[in-house]
């Protein structure tokens, strides 16, 4: 469930200036029910003889809410010069306060009443933004436009984790300290850029550099007093993007592109505290966790035939430093253990087509497909990491317009 509302003002006094003042804010719910019969929980010896030596049925009711109220303020101002060049600012404030519980109860089968184990973890986590960002576009040369800018970002996240079981005994549901744990990430950026585009002929072309400081502390405490350690992490990078498009004739371009992003994680998979996510599965956070950082390389092909049909292809290279991937490991004999780490470095290498066709005016028909080798390489636990496979998606999307105001529309996703 969603509820949100926005209200903005603009205010132009001349034509050279522009003010704008808006707030955005909204209530979100997400409920995920699971409610699971496990008929024939069991468990055997070892090979080779595998013999059953017990066997076991429960129900598991498995609730998982998750809360996200959040409020946004930003005012916003540009200039116009003489010359043509432009001026932008823009200030950006946020409060999220996210949380919500998860409920795990093991009950009896089919007897409900019997209950084995209940558990009861819930958190509050309220975060708070800013974003200041300085944009210059220098007047247009004749070779092209120059942009350069500045931007500031600052995020404080912290979190209590609070994980409660049930003692069966007094009925009271009590601390389990090992599961629970105070959070705190601080996170500052500060990032300037230089842009530049430009045409020539049948030529259009993009090269750009932005350099990026990321200062990141992660306080961590456990419950009882005995866990109380700080996790700090720094680097200074360039990010590095260029674009060049060639314009064979008015129905045919080529491009290619580079590009290197970062992806930096979140709170909740620097966790190193376990948290319940069902009955099976633990699932816990690295605080060593490093961004990962993404090259990318394209070539694509784009035709335009007549009547509106289209072609497309893309072949790509995607290459992700500090890859942070979910590992699995054995909590024990009925639980596994999710563990986020970086295991390495991923690889892929495919193809991405498309095709629009326009039998008639009113029928439009789209067929695409992503195809690409996917391929992971590096460490976990002290074990080698070696892992590829041969992924691919198809999508196809056809619309019949019967009139102005009816149509009938066929969708298919297969991955």
């Amino acid at each position: 469930m969603n509820y949100s509302g926005r209200f903005s003002v603009d205010y132009t006094p001349d034509t050279t200036n522009t003010y704008s003042l808006g707030f955005f804010a909204g209530k979100r719910t997400k409920d995920r029910l699971a409610d699971i019969v496990y008929y024939d929980n069991h468990a055997i010896t070892p090979a080779p003889n595998g013999e059953r030596i017990r066997t076991f049925q429960y129900f598991n009711h498995n609730l998982r809410t998750r809360r996200g109220d959040f409020i946004l303020g930003s005012f916003d101002y540009s200039h116009l010069f003489a010359n043509n060049s432009k001026l932008s600012t823009s200030l950006l404030y946020e409060y999220t306060l996210l949380g919500g519980p998860t409920e795990n109860d093991n009950l009896g089968f089919p007897d409900n009443s019997i209950i084995y184990q209940q558990e009861y973890n819930t958190n509050d986590n309220p975060l708070q933004g800013i974003r200041f960002q300085l944009d210059y576009a220098w007047s247009p040369f004749s070779f092209g436009q120059l942009e350069t800018g500045y931007q500031y970002r600052n995020l404080d996240h912290t979190g209590d984790f609070v994980y409660e079981r049930r003692n069966n005994a007094s009925g009271n549901f009590e601390l389990v300290p090992e599961f629970s744990s105070e959070v705190d990430l601080y996170r500052q950026i500060h990032s300037a850029y230089v842009q530049f585009n430009g045409e020539e002929g049948s030529w259009e072309y993009a090269a750009g550099l932005r350099m990026e400081a990321m200062d990141r502390e992660f306080d961590l405490r456990d419950k009882q007093g005995l866990v109380d350690t700080t996790y700090t992490y720094d680097y200074i990078k360039p990010f590095p993007s260029a674009t060049i498009q060639y314009r064979l004739n008015n129905t045919t371009k080529i491009k290619a592109s580079y590009s290197k992003r970062v992806e930096r994680t979140t709170t909740f998979k620097m966790n190193p505290f376990p948290e319940r996510e069902h009955s099976e599965t633990l699932e816990q956070g690295d605080p060593t966790l490093n961004p990962e950082f993404i090259d990318l390389v394209e070539l694509g092909l784009t035709k335009n035939f007549k009547g509106g049909n289209s072609l497309y292809a893309t072949a790509y290279y995607r290459n992700v430093k500090n890859l942070v991937n979910r590992v699995n490991t054995v909590y024990n004999d009925t639980i596994l253990n999710r563990i986020y780490s970086n295991v390495g470095t991923g690889n892929s290498y495919g193809m991405e087509i498309g095709l629009q066709l326009k039998p008639t005016e009113n029928w439009t028909n789209f067929i695409g497909g992503n195809f690409y080798n996917y391929s992971i390489e590096g460490v976990f636990d002290n074990r080698n990491v070696d892992s590829e496979a041969f992924v691919y998606s198809v999508n196809a999307n056809s619309t019949y317009d019967f009139s102005k105001t009816a149509s009938a529309q066929f969708t298919l996703n297969y991955f």
